[in-house]
């Protein structure tokens, strides 16, 4: 993104058909689909930038190091796993997330309240990521449709289903205070849970589900990241975790969701 802005910038400051033609680099900003000067009241469209340009578009390459997991003697990772209950409209093919059931293992928990809010606000998010939020693109701009809270469709309090969260109590040698962060664990599996569950409930005579093939594909993609097993967050198994809590009613309903049972999924 750096690079591109640069190039971009250089592009409209050495353009003498540019409003911005001799300005400094390190005086332009970027705002609103504009490049702007913060000195002078001049500014130009990026698609005019790009029209005079770079008509075929811009390319840029980047690179960021990436953790060593392998080298690692320890790691401080939470651990979780998430099971849901959702149900199909046959007709509309509307989806309706009805049950949650998380259980994670993050360390010593200081304030088990704040921490359960954290889990129900990331799995919240993942709810939206599957079925509510998508990225539009006007391809005559460039800019993104439904850019704010007013347009951007998110789960609201009627899209909320009931919530049972389990925080597995563990002792992890490695670190002194025993503390783990919490983060966005909620929010790391239950896409591909809902997915699940999805590909169970659906019929023959189901519709074919979301308002676009976009939201179908990233379903799919989350069905399969789920089938391949890379959502399972870490080593712990699930059925251990749950079992750790003296819940085997519990354990009975997701072994059966996993056999098969319709409208479940994890």
């Amino acid at each position: 993104m750096t690079r591109l802005r640069s190039t971009l910038a250089n592009m409209a400051v050495t353009d003498e058909r540019s409003p911005l033609s001799g300005q400094r680099v390190e005086e332009l900003e970027f705002q609103d689909g504009t490049i702007r000067s913060r000195t002078g009241n001049v500014g130009e469209l990026l698609t005019d930038v790009l029209a005079r340009g770079a008509a075929e578009g811009l390319e840029a390459e980047g690179e960021s190091a990436a953790t060593q997991h392998q080298s690692l003697t320890a790691s401080s990772m939470g651990y979780g796993a998430v099971f849901v209950e959702v149900g199909v409209d046959a007709q509309l093919g509307e989806i309706r997330v009805r049950r949650v059931c998380g259980a994670f293992a993050a360390g010593h928990i200081l304030n088990p309240l704040l921490a359960k809010s954290q889990y129900v606000g990331g799995l919240i998010g993942g709810i939206g990521m599957a079925l509510h939020e998508r990225t539009t693109t006007d391809l005559a701009s460039g800019h993104i449709v439904g850019d704010s809270l007013a347009d951007y469709l998110i789960p609201v309090h009627a899209d909320i289903p009931e919530f049972d969260i389990a925080m597995i109590e563990e002792e992890d040698l490695q670190l002194p205070s025993g503390v783990k962060g919490i983060g966005m664990l909620g929010t790391a599996g239950i896409q591909a849970a809902i997915a699940n569950a999805e590909d169970q409930a659906k019929s023959p005579n189901t519709k074919v589900l979301g308002s676009s093939s976009e939201s179908a594909a990233k379903r799919q993609y989350a069905l399969e990241i789920n089938r391949s097993g890379t959502a399972g967050f870490g080593a712990r198994r699930p059925f251990q975790m749950l079992a750790a809590l003296g819940w085997p009613k519990t354990v009975s309903v997701v072994r059966k969701a996993i056999k098969g049972e319709q409208g479940k999924g994890g």
